[in-house]
């Protein structure tokens, strides 16, 4: 260990050797600038700001003389394309001083100027991602127009990955080969990008055989029903990261929602087929059972006319008979009357089954064509040949 005395010599040593080593990095650079000309530098390679802050670009020049009337000094950054003149920002103007900046970063840009010292520094506010690009400081000095007269840096605005987007190339089903792709439509740097995956009780897995991920993209192959579950990107960079959640499901081949569809439209169909025929076959029960009951109506027939005894007073009687006296009064009628009377209203009632029963087979119609035009083609195919259509036709008929 040293004392005390001893570190301050040291330090004082160091000092001194820094000192000479400075001037003679500066001797050396005045001596090369003399020979070659301008020298513009710029000490740092790249620039790093978080998006929203501020960031200070610093310029060091080297004239061939120290005596100048006139020192322009132009930062400007690169254009959206390589063939496309740069952009220019801050352009200083010694004799007279003045500067120029561009009308839509005036409220953004500062640029100080020290031509004695050799320096220039520009100071971005609020940077963006429109900022995050190369930048180049160029001097110019009339009569010193060789060697270095422009230097270039790269400045990075550190912007987190955006939520990633997940989408599917392929069709997931059994048996098919598909590819998970996942992109972050912001950040910078770049971000990198990483896969998980999960069954579908949340239990993390491994991933498949013969499974690749490149880039963000995920690859599967010969996937099945156990391939379904949830798979995890996540996009990161220096700055932070974001993560999506994917779910896959993997259903058989050619299972959409329209042949679904169709497959439900047609169990409908057979259900109402099936629930015609068996109407049909319960009316034909009830009217056979009807039969039995009932019996077939009989026709009588009578040999005698029917007679009445009216007895009455002699103003009520007519035509000579005594008063008082009984009589006999035939009743003129026809013989049939009452066979067409009992007719009549067993006509009646097997009328009014009737009815009913066409108002029933009305609603089961009406059921029928709310299903689709394929399907009730189907059905009405299926009930035309059952036995118990053709009751029912020639009971309606």
């Amino acid at each position: 260990m040293f004392n005390t005395g001893e570190n301050r010599y040291i330090s004082s040593l160091w000092a001194v050797e820094k000192g000479k080593s400075s001037m003679r990095l500066f001797v050396i650079l005045t001596v090369l600038s003399a020979v070659n000309g301008l020298l513009v530098t710029i000490p740092k390679r790249e620039y790093e700001v978080n998006r929203g802050n501020s960031i200070s670009l610093t310029c060091s020049f080297i004239p061939a003389k120290p005596d100048n009337n006139l020192v322009i000094i132009t930062w400007t950054m690169e254009a959206d394309q390589p063939e496309e003149p740069k952009i220019m920002i801050a352009t200083y103007y010694s004799n007279p001083a003045q500067v120029d900046i561009k009308p839509s970063y005036k409220d953004r840009v500062d640029m100080v100027n020290n031509i004695p010292g050799g320096t220039s520094t520009l100071t971005l506010r609020q940077t963006t991602m429109q900022e995050s690009r190369l930048w180049q400081c160029r001097v110019q000095i009339p009569g010193d127009d060789e060697g270095t007269l422009s230097a270039v840096t790269e400045l990075v605005v550190l912007v987190g990955p955006s939520v990633p987007v997940v989408r599917v190339q392929g069709e997931a089903e059994y048996w098919a080969n598909i590819n998970l792709t996942c992109v972050s439509e912001e950040g910078s740097p770049t971000p990198t990008y990483n896969w998980k995956t999960y069954d579908v009780r949340n239990n993390p897995r491994q991933f498949p055989m013969k499974t690749t991920e490149k880039n963000g993209v995920l690859s599967l192959f010969n996937i099945s029903m156990e391939t379904s579950g949830f798979f995890i990107c996540t996009a990161a960079n220096k700055i932070n990261s974001s993560s999506f959640n994917y779910t896959l499901t993997v259903m058989p081949p050619s299972m959409k929602i329209g042949s679904t569809l169709a497959i439900v439209g047609g169990v409908l169909a057979g259900l109402t087929v099936l629930g015609i025929v068996v109407y049909c076959c319960r009316s034909k029960r009830n009217k056979e059972k009807q039969k039995v009951v009932y019996g077939d109506p009989e026709v009588e027939f009578q040999d005698h006319p029917t007679v009445k005894v009216v007895t009455g007073y002699h103003d009520d009687i007519s035509d000579g008979k005594p008063e008082g006296s009984l009589g006999l009064e035939e009743v003129d009628r026809d013989d049939r009357s009452v066979i067409t009377d009992r007719s009549d209203g067993q006509k009646k009632s097997d009328d009014n089954r009737l009815d009913d029963q066409r108002d029933r087979y009305g609603v089961a119609a009406e059921i029928a064509l709310t299903i689709s035009v394929t399907d009730t083609v189907a059905a009405a195919i299926a009930l035309t040949t059952h036995p118990c259509f053709a009751m029912v036709a020639a009971e309606i008929a």
